[in-house]
């Protein structure tokens, strides 16, 4: 019989586990600076412990599986592990990241000069232990916290040590209306997967609220500032001398002008990443739907410049890339900086351009190295050595959207991709002053022959070719002249098909003995894709009709050839980048052509990768409904057979979308 003296154990006592093993570590750089007082840089190796608190276990007798809290626990570790530790929101650092650096400016004229893929910007404004313990249990709660919610737990305690016995704890309640909502929360994975018991609705519990973000940095330079704070001057002064010359509105014209810029700072964001900064993670495996909701933002009438607010809602589905939950609050704000008359319009505007933003996140992918071909001049290299090759060809130079579009055909393709630099490093924001600069077609050929040599000399067992614009047409050059090219896929528009038609735009003023024709038989003997732009300016191109013809007299001499018509945009359909413009809007209304549609790049992509997998890497296709051709009934008699891997035949096809 059971001893009735013996105490009992009662439900509604305080319950605590915790873990803090040896492997909870990590060794991280950092420094600390306030006003008047910086350190020196210096590492710790620090160890992190955790503690959770809960009235009552659940039925299966734990409070929380030990196993989810050291996953967390380990994965924020190896995060912050060999890392040199920044404080994004410091008031007395100024941090600004480039392509491979982060600059640190302190006070006193002190910079710092680290390598970005050894730094990690975290949404703190000091990296002491105590406000490390305040990151890494928001950073758990981010990650378990419904699941530690859905087992009634009621606290956690994050302990950060720099050496045994010196160190820094942190509580946080896990009360869905207890947690205070930070400015500093740190952007995570809204799906990133944690354990087993971690179903989906808790995780998008998780991301109902999103956070204010801090607002996109000015540039240091402002030319217009003095002119903003002028008119403001002049603004005051209509309310009469008396009331202008108050003391308390001194430096209201001050504040007013500074207010506009940063209302209005999303226009001098090109590209998003600078948005999201580090926001965005791989995260293996994550494909389900991420919503997002309730995002507040800011925009302005352009009638009478008076703001107003409003709440968007995100969904999306993710392809092994997801993005921190604050940083869609920062990247809305970058169309909603641009001034609109109606509401309703502006808000469809918006939309669109998120999720023309979201998509160029993508871009965030391998990197390039620079690279010498010898001859070939300067080039840019990424992706796995000895895989089969690809050669990029862009329209103007080795820009930051050619290598967006080499990084991807790299890391998606896993091809070993060299993009060309057919300008030898020259740069302009004016596309005709780069294009006057005379750059012979012949001379381009003879730089991409070195690069399908460099390629193959380099373990690479086939090398294909892709050129987008100009550099689409040279491709078509490239393809038909050199025999280490085993296919091509061209980007064209705006009459640059040679060989059909040979007057190139009057803008360009190349001279015409710079310009070949494409040798059809020869291009013949090769497989091609082609994609091409029906609009420019604002009516339909009559080169649709060429590019048409072009792919018949291909198709006569017995080629593997298609080229896909899009009729709903024009020259450059795939500048994810709106350059050399400030916004899509500007491009649309100087160069005449739709902005970009993500739509219409990502079926073109998909195409591209296809086309590439099957006749360079022996991959075969997927059938697609989509891509089945308007005029095959009229064309199957010619009886050509296509070794893709479609019972259709593959001719012209319009893609109205």
């Amino acid at each position: 019989m059971a001893d009735e003296t013996q105490p009992r154990p009662v439900r509604d006592e305080k319950w605590q586990v915790a873990v803090a093993l040896s492997d909870l570590k990590f060794s991280a750089a950092h420094f600390v600076a306030f006003e008047g007082f910086r350190e020196p840089l210096h590492g710790h190796n620090y160890t992190v412990g955790l503690r959770i608190g809960s009235h009552s276990i659940q039925a299966d007798g734990y409070v929380v599986d030990f196993g989810d809290l050291k996953k967390a626990a380990r994965d924020i570790c190896r995060r912050l592990n060999h890392r040199t530790l920044l404080p994004a929101q410091s008031n007395v650092l100024r941090l600004q990241q480039g392509p491979d650096l982060v600059e640190v400016f302190c006070q006193q004229g002190v910079k710092m000069v680290l390598p970005l893929q050894d730094c990690l910007l975290l949404p703190v404004v000091h990296t002491t232990a105590e406000e490390l313990a305040e990151y890494i249990a928001k950073e758990v709660i981010s990650r378990i916290g419904g699941h530690l919610r859905q087992r009634r737990c009621d606290w956690i305690e994050v302990q950060v040590s720099e050496r045994p016995g010196q160190g820094a704890f942190h509580m946080a309640s896990l009360a869905s209306d207890g947690v205070p909502v930070s400015l500093r929360r740190t952007p995570r994975p809204c799906m990133s997967p944690v354990s087993g018991m971690d179903g989906i609705d808790d995780s998008l519990e998780e991301v109902q609220l999103v956070t204010p973000s801090r607002p996109l940095a000015l540039p240091q330079s402002q030319p217009g500032a003095s002119i903003a704070e002028e008119a403001f001057r002049q603004i005051l002064s209509t309310l009469g001398p008396q009331e202008s010359s108050r003391p308390e509105l001194r430096k209201t014209p001050y504040r007013a002008a500074k207010a506009f810029r940063e209302m209005t700072a999303g226009l001098q964001v090109q590209d998003p990443l600078v948005a999201v900064g580090e926001g965005i993670f791989e995260v293996e495996g994550a494909q389900d739907l991420v919503a997002v909701r309730d995002i507040p933002f800011h925009s302005m009438c352009e009638h009478h410049l008076l703001p107003f607010s409003g709440t968007a809602h995100v969904a999306y589905f993710p392809d092994g890339r997801v993005l921190g939950l604050s940083k869609f609050a920062r990247l809305l704000q970058v169309p909603n900086s641009r001034q609109t008359t109606s509401a309703v319009h502006r808000w469809a505007a918006m939309a669109k351009q998120l999720a023309i933003c979201i998509f160029c996140l993508r871009a965030v992918a391998l990197p390039l190295t620079p690279v010498s071909i010898g001859k070939g001049g300067p080039a840019w290299i990424g992706g796995p050595e000895g895989a089969v090759g690809v050669v990029v060809v862009p329209e103007i130079g080795a820009t930051d959207l050619a290598k967006d579009h080499a990084s991807k055909i790299a890391e998606e393709g896993q091809y070993r991709v060299l993009l060309v630099d057919l300008f030898q490093g020259r740069k302009s924001r004016d596309h005709d002053a780069l294009l006057g600069a005379r750059l012979g077609v012949e001379d381009a050929v003879e730089r991409i022959r070195h690069a399908a040599f460099y390629l193959k000399a380099h373990k690479s067992p086939k090398v294909g070719i892709v050129g987008f614009c100009m550099g689409g047409a040279i491709t078509l050059q490239a393809l038909s002249n050199i025999s280490d090219l085993s296919c091509g896929v061209s980007f064209l528009s705006e009459g640059s098909i040679h060989g059909i038609s040979l007057q190139p735009p009057s803008s360009w003023e190349w001279p015409e003995e710079k310009w070949v024709a494409v040798n059809v038989p020869r291009l013949a003997a090769k497989p091609l894709q082609g994609h091409f732009g029906a609009l420019s300016a604002s009516s339909p191109n009559p080169e649709a009709t060429t590019a048409i013809l072009l792919q018949e007299q291909l198709r006569a001499a017995g080629a593997d050839a298609r080229i896909f018509v899009y009729e709903s945009v024009g020259h450059s359909f795939m500048d994810s980048r709106p350059d050399p413009f400030h916004s899509f809007e500007e491009r649309q209304d100087v160069a005449g052509y739709p902005p970009f549609d993500p739509h219409v790049a990502a079926k073109a992509w998909r195409r591209l990768f296809d086309f590439l997998g099957w006749h360079l890497a022996g991959r075969a296709p997927p059938e697609r409904p989509e891509d089945e051709p308007a005029l095959a009934d009229d064309d199957a008699e010619e009886g050509i057979e296509h070794p893709e891997a479609s019972d259709a035949a593959d001719y012209a096809s319009r893609d109205d979308l």
